[in-house]
Protein backbone atom coordinates (compact mmCIF):
# COMPACT_ATOMS: atom_id res chain seq x y z
CA UNK A 1 0.00 0.00 0.00
CA UNK A 2 2.65 2.24 0.89
CA UNK A 3 4.45 1.94 -2.46
CA UNK A 4 1.30 2.33 -4.09
CA UNK A 5 0.54 5.76 -2.52
CA UNK A 6 4.52 6.70 -2.84
CA UNK A 7 4.28 5.87 -6.65
CA UNK A 8 1.01 8.24 -6.96
CA UNK A 9 3.07 11.29 -5.50
CA UNK A 10 2.01 10.80 -1.65
CA UNK A 11 5.06 11.41 0.68
CA UNK A 12 4.43 8.05 2.85
CA UNK A 13 5.98 8.49 6.29
CA UNK A 14 6.68 4.29 7.50
CA UNK A 15 8.67 5.54 11.07
CA UNK A 16 5.36 5.84 12.90
CA UNK A 17 2.92 3.70 15.22
CA UNK A 18 0.38 2.87 12.54
CA UNK A 19 1.85 0.97 9.70
CA UNK A 20 1.67 3.75 7.03
CA UNK A 21 0.88 7.23 7.36
CA UNK A 22 0.19 10.05 4.47
CA UNK A 23 -1.79 13.14 4.31
CA UNK A 24 -4.52 13.89 1.43
CA UNK A 25 -4.43 17.99 0.97
CA UNK A 26 -2.92 18.18 5.13
CA UNK A 27 -5.45 16.03 6.24
CA UNK A 28 -4.03 13.19 7.90
CA UNK A 29 -4.19 10.09 7.24
CA UNK A 30 -3.69 6.62 9.16
CA UNK A 31 -3.02 3.10 7.81
CA UNK A 32 -3.65 0.02 9.19
CA UNK A 33 -2.81 -3.27 7.22
CA UNK A 34 -3.49 -6.91 7.62
CA UNK A 35 -2.77 -10.12 5.86
CA UNK A 36 -5.62 -12.60 6.46
CA UNK A 37 -4.46 -16.11 5.70
CA UNK A 38 -7.33 -17.77 7.22
CA UNK A 39 -11.09 -16.64 6.39
CA UNK A 40 -11.94 -17.94 10.83
CA UNK A 41 -9.76 -14.90 11.90
CA UNK A 42 -10.83 -12.24 9.01
CA UNK A 43 -13.19 -10.16 11.02
CA UNK A 44 -10.88 -10.40 14.16
CA UNK A 45 -7.96 -8.60 11.80
CA UNK A 46 -10.32 -6.13 10.10
CA UNK A 47 -12.10 -5.16 14.14
CA UNK A 48 -8.14 -5.09 15.73
CA UNK A 49 -7.46 -2.97 12.46
CA UNK A 50 -10.70 -0.63 13.10
CA UNK A 51 -9.66 -0.12 16.70
CA UNK A 52 -6.19 0.78 15.53
CA UNK A 53 -6.87 3.64 13.47
CA UNK A 54 -9.87 4.59 15.58
CA UNK A 55 -7.10 5.42 18.58
CA UNK A 56 -4.90 7.24 15.48
CA UNK A 57 -7.85 9.32 14.77
CA UNK A 58 -8.42 9.74 18.21
CA UNK A 59 -5.28 10.82 19.77
CA UNK A 60 -4.70 13.06 16.39
CA UNK A 61 -5.22 16.85 16.42
CA UNK A 62 -6.44 17.43 13.78
CA UNK A 63 -10.51 16.31 13.74
CA UNK A 64 -10.52 15.96 10.26
CA UNK A 65 -8.04 12.35 10.64
CA UNK A 66 -8.85 10.01 8.37
CA UNK A 67 -8.41 6.08 8.71
CA UNK A 68 -8.09 3.58 5.82
CA UNK A 69 -7.89 -0.50 7.00
CA UNK A 70 -6.11 -1.92 4.35
CA UNK A 71 -6.42 -5.96 4.46
CA UNK A 72 -4.95 -8.65 1.66
CA UNK A 73 -7.26 -11.15 1.27
CA UNK A 74 -5.20 -12.55 -1.38
CA UNK A 75 -4.86 -16.12 0.28
CA UNK A 76 -8.11 -16.35 0.79
CA UNK A 77 -8.90 -15.75 -2.92
CA UNK A 78 -6.27 -17.76 -4.60
CA UNK A 79 -4.90 -20.86 -1.59
CA UNK A 80 -2.01 -22.41 -2.15
CA UNK A 81 0.42 -21.89 -4.67
CA UNK A 82 -0.60 -21.82 -8.02
CA UNK A 83 -0.25 -17.97 -9.95
CA UNK A 84 -2.79 -15.85 -10.66
CA UNK A 85 -2.41 -15.94 -14.00
CA UNK A 86 -4.03 -13.17 -16.72
CA UNK A 87 -3.24 -12.13 -20.21
CA UNK A 88 -2.86 -8.35 -19.61
CA UNK A 89 -2.60 -5.86 -16.76
CA UNK A 90 -5.92 -5.03 -17.89
CA UNK A 91 -7.44 -8.51 -17.18
CA UNK A 92 -5.73 -9.09 -14.15
CA UNK A 93 -7.18 -5.81 -12.83
CA UNK A 94 -10.73 -6.85 -13.82
CA UNK A 95 -10.15 -10.62 -12.86
CA UNK A 96 -8.91 -9.44 -9.51
CA UNK A 97 -11.68 -6.88 -8.74
CA UNK A 98 -14.60 -9.73 -9.57
CA UNK A 99 -13.07 -12.50 -7.19
CA UNK A 100 -12.60 -9.46 -4.62
CA UNK A 101 -16.33 -8.35 -5.24
CA UNK A 102 -17.38 -12.12 -4.85
CA UNK A 103 -15.71 -12.88 -1.66
CA UNK A 104 -17.10 -8.93 -0.28
CA UNK A 105 -20.61 -10.40 -1.09
CA UNK A 106 -20.07 -14.06 0.34
CA UNK A 107 -18.41 -13.34 3.38
CA UNK A 108 -18.39 -10.05 4.24
CA UNK A 109 -21.50 -8.56 6.82
CA UNK A 110 -23.08 -5.63 5.67
CA UNK A 111 -21.89 -4.00 8.85
CA UNK A 112 -18.27 -4.23 6.97
CA UNK A 113 -19.23 -2.93 3.94
CA UNK A 114 -18.09 0.26 4.36
CA UNK A 115 -14.90 -0.50 5.54
CA UNK A 116 -14.23 -2.27 2.06
CA UNK A 117 -15.23 1.09 0.21
CA UNK A 118 -11.50 1.28 -0.69
CA UNK A 119 -11.44 -2.52 -2.13
CA UNK A 120 -10.44 -1.09 -5.39
CA UNK A 121 -7.43 1.17 -4.29
CA UNK A 122 -5.10 -1.29 -5.91
CA UNK A 123 -1.89 -0.68 -7.50
CA UNK A 124 -3.59 -0.90 -11.20
CA UNK A 125 -6.67 1.15 -10.43
CA UNK A 126 -5.13 4.11 -9.64
CA UNK A 127 -1.33 6.05 -10.44
CA UNK A 128 -2.03 9.87 -9.24
CA UNK A 129 -2.19 11.55 -5.63
CA UNK A 130 -5.39 13.52 -8.10
CA UNK A 131 -7.19 9.85 -8.67
CA UNK A 132 -6.74 9.47 -4.87
CA UNK A 133 -7.76 12.88 -4.35
CA UNK A 134 -11.11 11.86 -6.67
CA UNK A 135 -11.92 8.42 -4.54
CA UNK A 136 -11.59 9.65 -1.11
CA UNK A 137 -12.64 13.28 -1.55
CA UNK A 138 -10.73 16.56 -0.95
CA UNK A 139 -12.07 17.00 2.87
CA UNK A 140 -9.10 19.59 3.36
CA UNK A 141 -12.28 22.49 3.13
CA UNK A 142 -14.71 19.97 5.23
Amino acid sequence: MASTLKAAGFHVHLDRDEDVYFEISGVPCFMECKRVQSQRKLGERIGHAADQVRKRCDNSRDLLARGIVAVDVSKLLNAGTHLFDCATRDALSFEAERKLELFRVEHMPSSCSNMLGLSSLSPTSLSTSSEILDKFGDRSNA
